[in-house]
């Protein structure tokens, strides 16, 4: 029997039954009648014939199936099973299964690359519009019809962005709970379409080069505090947002260079 392809894998079409494509050792891809695409690894072990899930194609792409196939047969050349191993490493990843615990384990994996703000915001997000409705849910049953539904609810408030933001960061709790081994795929990845766009508002800016030179004249000549005036005047040579220049530190100005650093642990992300 030939191997799959990629190109193969790409052509193939959802039917109406559950299908299976086989490539070699035991790896095949299983077809849903709506059309998502599984890799699975059958083994035997004890003389039972088991089954392991190995991420969802194209996200999972041929070649790292049959890498992950191949640590499989490793894993029972060895003694162990791959599916009981699997279980293993992701309740050490994540010891709970609920929406709301996979999201604190990611949070807390996430958090020492974040700015407070930012770190905020996400806790503020999730309180607000996550927990109540999907949080004590087992991640792996949460089906996008529901995400769905709790985002249309966001929207019902006018708050068409936080809407936008909040898929985003279910999408990033989801695709952890991949990575560790508590789903197998992101039932979020296809809401982006079904919300409203957000029509950001398009804000004041000067373009005359004689205003530009005004203002400039009304920086230097600012009445109140010096500290300020040099803020004031710092942001336009420089660009820096507000927060960045009210934090900004002296390591990181080179004055050989004549240029200021990015202070990146203070950007927003």
């Amino acid at each position: 029997m030939a191997q799959l392809t990629e190109l193969k894998i790409k052509a193939i079409k959802p039917s109406e039954k559950m299908a299976r494509y086989y490539d070699s050792g035991g790896l095949y891809l299983q077809v849903s009648p709506t059309g998502g695409k599984y890799w699975r690894f059958k083994y035997r072990v004890e003389k039972k014939e088991k089954l392991v899930a190995l991420g969802t194609w194209p996200q999972v792409s041929l070649k790292e199936a049959r890498e992950k196939r191949d640590q499989c047969r490793q894993e029972i050349a060895a003694g162990n099973d791959p599916m009981l191993l699997k279980k293993a490493r992701a309740e050490a990843a994540c010891p709970g299964r609920t929406f709301q615990e996979v999201a604190e384990a990611w949070r807390n994996n996430m958090e020492n690359v974040w700015s407070e703000s930012h770190a905020k915001t996400i806790r503020e997000r999730l309180a607000l519009n996550v927990y109540p409705v999907l949080g004590k849910k087992d991640i792996a049953g949460i089906r996008p019809t529901e995400i769905l539904a709790m985002l249309r609810k966001i929207e019902a408030r006018g708050a068409y962005e936080t809407a936008q933001r909040v898929l985003g960061i279910c999408g990033q709790i989801f695709r952890y709970g991949v990575a560790v081994g508590l789903l197998e795929s992101d039932p979020s990845r296809d809401l982006r379409g079904a919300l409203v766009p957000h029509q950001g508002k398009q804000l004041a800016a000067i373009t005359d080069p004689a205003e530009v030179g005004a203002l400039l004249l009304c920086m230097d000549q600012y009445k109140g505090g010096v500290v300020v005036r040099a803020a004031l005047q710092f942001s336009a040579l420089t660009f820096c947002r507000p927060g960045e220049i009210r934090h900004a530190e002296w390591g990181e100005v080179d004055f050989e260079a004549r240029r200021r650093g990015n202070g990146a642990s203070r950007q927003r992300r």
